[in-house]
Formats: structure tokens, C-alpha cells, sequence
């Protein structure tokens, strides 16, 4: 229990950092794109290999920085994915965001580990995506991603798509 209060303590500085540096720019992409961002991820994912169309659930933490013309965020995901076998994957992230106005087009890969189960496979996970929100206001945002996500030596690939909606607080 004591790393759980460690973990939410660091959570909240890091939140509290981000925030600081958020008030100094007036773009809200930059605003939101800039700092520590953690997100709950729910998506719908199609196999590409004949199985059904299943359902998936992710977090993901990056930490923005701005460099003028897009914003580097290296982070990290840890997804699994429910339907005809479970599928669990950690991956590292990179994802660079182009600000144009209150567009934020973006671009990720990744790289990591896949686990499936039925049968029982492990391999490398490869992973590259894009995606956009459009922020609409200071507390509120839409956007859709597409990745594919492949895991080496096994038949596992996928397509994902994933709606974003942001609500900040």
C-alpha cells in the first residue's frame, strides 16, 4: 500500500508541474500536450487474422516536451485486449503532436512485449498509429486514433480504432 500512496503523490507533483508550465502559453494544444498526461484507453480492436472484432483497455502516461514546431512525449502503454483469446502488451511510446491551432494532429510507435494466450505465445510488439484532437475548449476535447499493432513471431496483428475524448478538471 505504501508504493500506491508514493505512486498517487508522484502523480499529483508531476500534475501540479504540468500545470505551471500550461499557464506560461496561450495555445490550448500546447496547454494540453505539454507536461505529464496519464489517459484510460478503451478501443475496438479487429484481428487481422480471421478472429472477431474484440474489445481493449489500455493506460497510457507520456510526458510532453515542447520543441517549437511539435511536441516529443516519450511514455509508456500497458494494454490487453478481450475477445476469441486475450492478448496483454507493455510497450514504450513516442508520440510527436504538430499544434495547428486548436487541431493537434499526431503521429506514435512504439516498441515492447506481446502476450497471447490460446495458445500460449510471447514476442515482440511492434506498434505505429495516428491520430488527432481538436480541442473545443479549455476543459474539453474530441479525437480518434488508428494503430496497428503487431506481435513478432505470432499470428497476432491488429488494427485498432479508438475514439478520445478529453475532460479536464
Amino acid at each position: 500500500m505504501p508504493k500506491l500512496k508514493a505512486f498517487a503523490v508522484s502523480v499529483l507533483v508531476l500534475q501540479a508541474w504540468s500545470a505551471q508550465s500550461r499557464a506560461d502559453d496561450t495555445s490550448i494544444v500546447r496547454q494540453f500536450e505539454r507536461g505529464f498526461r496519464l489517459a484510460l484507453v478503451p478501443s475496438v480492436y479487429f484481428p487481422t487474422g480471421g478472429e472477431k472484432t474484440g474489445f481493449a483497455l489500455g493506460i497510457q502516461g507520456r510526458y510532453g516536451f515542447d520543441l517549437g514546431s511539435v511536441i516529443v512525449a516519450p511514455g509508456a502503454m500497458l494494454t490487453s485486449y478481450f475477445g476469441d483469446r486475450n492478448v496483454y502488451l507493455g510497450a514504450g511510446t513516442l508520440r510527436l503532436t504538430f499544434p495547428v491551432g486548436i487541431f493537434g494532429p499526431y503521429a506514435e510507435v512504439g516498441l515492447g512485449v506481446g502476450t497471447i494466450t490460446q495458445p500460449s505465445q510471447t514476442g515482440a510488439l511492434l506498434m505505429a498509429g495516428a491520430g488527432f484532437m481538436l480541442y473545443l475548449g479549455q476543459r474539453f476535447g474530441l479525437g480518434l486514433s488508428v494503430n496497428y499493432e503487431k506481435i513478432t513471431g505470432t499470428d497476432f496483428g491488429a488494427v485498432l480504432l479508438g475514439p478520445s475524448i478529453l475532460l479536464a478538471f
